[in-house]
């Protein structure tokens, strides 16, 4: 299979359906405990979220007295915090995705750039790796029109060859990207026990996965 352009994912019919999409994961979190507390965390933005009776040992700071003076009672701002994500690109590349007419590959490519530029356009940071029995090349954690095009170029360039290994590949990943956030793992899923056993891996290392069965 002759290697892909990256202008294809540049086209302007593909970017514009690329601009109404929107991720299906976004981590909301509650910032300090139960959400009364702005945090001090950077990458987060806050939004007022509503009120709660206020507690004896309550934070002050955060009593609304504007809601004191109407209803005569103690109410704490809650807020919530948007964190920036890391979002994760795991795709498969190995021997069997080549298969088919046109080649699951292509239908993987399609969706990683599409998540890929999203998140990019939502100023999250995107990386990844490829992988058949191993990683194969990862991708560090970038943001930006220059990761994009990267993203793009890595895409445009891949082949397919050799054995799936769900396990090896994603160990190697929890390695070399440490840091939690979302995982969008895209396979045929050639290897369901190896699958199986990395997925756990990453859930008990906090990471969000998100799994595209590719057909």
């Amino acid at each position: 299979m002759a290697p892909e352009s990256p202008s294809t994912f540049l086209q302007p019919e593909f970017l514009k359906k690329l601009e109404r999409l929107r991720l299906v994961a976004k981590r909301l979190s509650w910032s300090g405990a139960r959400g009364e507390h702005p945090s001090p965390r950077k990458g987060f933005s806050l939004e007022f979220s509503g009120y709660r009776e206020y507690h004896r040992g309550d934070d002050f700071r955060y009593v609304d007295w504007n809601a004191y003076r109407r209803l005569e009672r103690l109410f704490l701002k809650l807020f919530t915090a948007e964190e920036e994500m890391n979002i994760y690109l795991l795709l498969d590349v190995s021997r069997s995705m080549g298969e088919g007419t046109p080649a699951k590959i292509e239908y993987a490519k399609s969706v990683a750039a599409a998540l890929g530029y999203i998140g990019l356009k939502n100023l999250d940071r995107v990386g990844g790796a490829i992988f058949s029995s191993d990683l194969i090349l990862p991708l560090p954690l970038g943001r930006g029109r220059k990761q994009i095009l990267t993203l793009f170029d890595l895409l445009g360039k891949l082949s397919c060859e050799g054995e799936t290994n769900l396990q090896n590949s994603i160990k190697s990943f929890s390695y070399l990207f440490p840091r939690p956030g979302l995982v969008v793992l895209l396979s045929d899923l050639f290897d369901p026990r190896g699958c199986l056993a990395g997925l756990e891996e990453l859930l008990k290392k906090k990471y969000q996965v998100l799994v595209i069965h590719i057909l």
